[in-house]
């Protein structure tokens, strides 16, 4: 039997047959929740309307009641371990940012960020307050000092016993953790990550709760009273059986007639009050009008937090026009992020439109602004968590006041630096919530089914909208800061954004692993990177060789890429080695370059040394300088693509600074499987494509300039805003170039250490280390 034969055996064993299968099961499931999270508010909207006509099945009604049950005790269980899980990666984050005179625009912006959210829950209770005619005191206090006190009495209680709150501890514990061991903080990013990707595998689940809701609301009033009575009888029972004492009499005594109050007046729902209007939410589609109302009521407060917004950044910056911005900007990119509920795929876009809108701002403020507004600016949905918990209350006829509201803000707004930016992210709020408002215990799993029901689908829409569109204005209004304050921080902004690399590090040396060392001959299904597609017993690579081999390297090609194409000095090392094509001495150097001192060109000769780019000898006594052979492949490398590219098309690659995320980037893009429309001559890529392909990006900040530079460079453009767009010419002559560049690499540095110390090893007259065949052949002979 032949070498390929075996190979093809060994490589269609069922086992890898079977590993094959499941990850294409597993790329076209996630296809599919692309596909279906587009329409994921027609397909909420529709359950819920279904979930009301069929909630008279009886079968039907009593299987979502004892699932709802089941799944508010499965909350109450998993809800501290999600929030400690998100939360604590999100301050690990956050508490790396520096201090110092560096550090000071990108402290200013993330405390100017932070106080608009603080703002905008503070916004969102005057407004429930308002909408929901709330009592300002409560407690049975009718002064603010006795409700303050009362409040205060509870959160307190619930600070020392609430397993939420605990998990809040440990998050902050860990973020103190994660500042003295990095590899801590990795382990918190890579599960956190985890988290988000099932998220949105769990997207096509949501319209089947949805439907289960839609029962369960159309059913509340006919079954609750009798489970709230149970409730009662299940607390008397225990009363009744433990020590006797005078506060257990008086308790036992409470509970009685509570329960024959909830007898006597079974119906839950006491309607719905909005700026004094009483709709009537109590026929058979009543709650679908309230669900409409309060979604509409929840767009109407982020409408007004957003104008109000506008007018502070048309007041800060000179020459902004709000009609300009909602013309040009917001009725193109807000569609999209209502229509999905996703701030992450609507991420490519924005950066596209302020940058072409708003060219005046700064490309790092706003790659840094958009970045990290999506755990920052995500004023929508505090906005959100408030006024929908008013508006269940007021469902439910709970005296919440405006005080409790107050008091739980400092609660929400911590938990809000770790919400993923997916649907359905209210579920992190719900249980602490709860809690801290000390409803009754019997009308909690009403409130928490409630609460978590209304917030999917048009309540999402709204917030995410309101999330991504803030991040726009307030780039507009920090560049302007920056301009004024910090002209002189442009240093900290870079070194922000892309100082924390070790994710990139840890994938790169998995993926060389990988393909670098098969075991026993077979092909590793192990990686993405090495997909394969099983046809007539033989394997195809996804991505061919010489993809692989440049992802392998990207990091050195980045590096050599920046060696030869830095704009200091007007390109002056590139001049150099041009000028190196025959033998130069220091001093032949220097009188060419009469402004810069010595060491500034000693500086560039050892770089381009280092890089065995040039070459030093001494001919007769003098030190003198030529380009290798390398550097001569260098030079051709960037001549050959400007003759592609012409000079314009390659000055853009170069002041667009690629490094070695936006290299990994195109590779990726450039080796993708598109079908080609043959009335376009250009490769189209969609948002939800895009944003899959940013997934191994560090962090989302990494993502964005990613996108920022391809755009610079002319290699993906965005045209009206629309989906993103590669030239095949431009995009197969920087290919070519960083094909050219890989020669210049050569064999791997792990390669030329190897023989160094080999070369040593001679050197020293010492042995070279004994394989492992002349070891065996050595001891068997013995």
């Amino acid at each position: 039997m032949s070498k390929n034969s075996v190979s093809q055996t060994i490589n269609t064993t069922p086992a890898n047959i079977i590993l094959h299968l499941t990850r294409e099961l597993i790329a076209n499931y996630k296809k599919f929740c692309d596909w279906f999270e587009k329409y994921l508010p027609i397909a909420v909207v529709g359950s819920f309307i279904v979930g009301i006509f069929i909630s008279n099945i009886p079968a039907v009604a009593d299987a979502v009641f004892s699932g709802m049950d089941g799944f508010v005790e499965l909350y109450g269980t998993l809800a501290p371990l999600v929030i400690f899980i998100i939360l604590a990666p999100s301050l690990a984050q956050m508490g790396r940012a520096r201090s110092g005179k560096r550090g000071d625009f990108v402290t200013y912006a993330i405390s100017w960020l932070s106080l608009r959210r603080l703002f905008s829950l503070v916004w969102a209770v005057l407004f429930t307050w308002a909408a929901f005619d709330l009592s300002f005191f409560g407690g049975g206090s009718s002064t603010l000092i006795g409700s303050l006190k009362t409040t205060g009495e509870n959160m307190v209680f619930m600070f020392l016993n609430s397993q939420y709150f605990y998990a809040m501890y440990l998050a902050v514990g860990a973020m103190f953790i994660a500042k003295r061991y990095k590899k801590f903080e990795m382990f918190l990013r890579r599960i956190l990550r985890g988290v988000e990707s099932v998220g949105q595998y769990v997207i096509p689940v949501i319209p089947a709760f949805m439907l289960a809701i839609g029962v369960y609301v159309a059913q509340l009033d006919g079954r609750l009273g009798s489970q709230i009575v149970a409730g009662y009888d299940e607390q008397i029972s225990n009363l009744s059986v433990a020590e006797q004492s005078p506060e257990v009499d008086q308790q036992l005594e409470n509970l009685i007639a509570l329960r024959a109050e909830a007898e006597a007046n079974p119906n839950l729902i006491k309607g719905l009050s909005i700026f004094g209007w009483h709709p009537n939410i109590k026929g058979e589609f009543g709650m679908v009008w309230a669900y409409i109302l309060i979604s509409l009521l929840i767009g109407l407060c982020c409408i007004i937090w957003h104008f109000g917004l506008l007018f502070i950044v048309k007041n800060k910056v000179k020459g902004f026009s709000i009609k300009k911005y909602f013309s040009e900007y917001w009725i193109r990119v807000y569609p999209l992020l209502w229509s999905t509920s996703s701030e992450a795929l609507a991420t490519p876009l924005n950066l596209y439109l302020v940058k072409r809108h708003y060219p005046s701002v700064r490309t790092r403020v706003r790659q840094f602004t958009i970045g990290v507004g999506s755990y920052l600016s995500i004023n929508g949905t505090m906005i959100c968590v408030i006024v929908l918990a008013g508006a269940v209350a007021n469902i439910l006829g709970i005296n919440l006041t405006a005080v409790q509201l107050l008091m739980a803000i400092p609660v929400v707004f911590l938990i809000g630096f770790g919400v993923p930016g997916i649907p359905g992210e209210l579920l992190l709020f719900a249980g602490p919530l709860l809690q801290l408002l000390d409803f009754p215990a019997e009308i909690q799993p009403v409130f928490l089914a409630l609460y978590l029901g209304l917030q999917i689908g048009l309540p999402d829409s709204f917030r995410t909208g309101n999330n991504s569109t803030d991040d726009c204005v307030m780039s507009i209004y920090l560049n302007e800061q920056y301009k004024s304050k910090f002209h002189d921080d442009r240093v900290f902004i870079d070194d922000y954004l892309l100082k924390d690399m070790s994710f990139t590090r840890i994938f790169s040396s998995l993926v060389a692993e990988r393909l670098a060392a098969p075991t026993n001959g077979q092909t590793m299904f192990t990686h993405e990177l090495d997909t394969v597609q099983l046809e007539n017993n033989q394997t195809q690579p996804k991505k061919d060789k010489r993809i692989r081999t440049l992802l392998r390297r990207c990091k050195e090609l980045a590096n050599v890429h920046a060696i030869i194409t830095s704009p200091r000095g007007d390109f002056y090392r590139f001049r150099l080695l041009q000028t190196l094509e025959v033998e130069m001495s220091l001093e032949d150097l220097i009188a060419q370059k009469e402004n810069e001192p010595v060491e500034e060109v000693v500086r560039h000769l050892t770089m381009l040394q280092e890089h065995s780019l040039v070459a030093e000898t001494v001919t007769i006594g003098k030190t003198v300088y030529k380009r290798t052979t390398n550097g001569e492949r260098a030079v051709n490398a960037f001549r050959a693509l400007a003759r592609r590219l012409g000079e314009e098309g390659s000055s853009k690659i170069v002041h667009a600074e690629f490094g070695v995320n936006t290299i990994s980037f195109f590779l990726r893009a450039y080796s993708s499987q598109k079908e080609i429309d043959i009335r376009k001559p250009v490769i189209e890529f969609t948002l939800f494509e895009i944003a899959d392909m940013l997934r191994l990006t560090p962090r989302t900040v990494e993502g964005a300039a990613v996108l920022d530079k391809l755009a610079n460079g002319e290699i993906l453009v965005y045209p009206n805003g629309g989906n993103a767009q590669m030239n095949p010419h431009k995009a197969r002559a920087l290919f070519q170039y960083l094909d050219d560049l890989h020669g210049v690499l050569g064999r791997p540095i792990a390669y030329h250490l190897l023989m160094e110390n080999i070369f040593n090893q001679k050197s020293n007259g010492s042995s070279l280390p004994e394989t492992r065949d002349k070891q065996i052949n050595r001891e068997e002979a013995s």
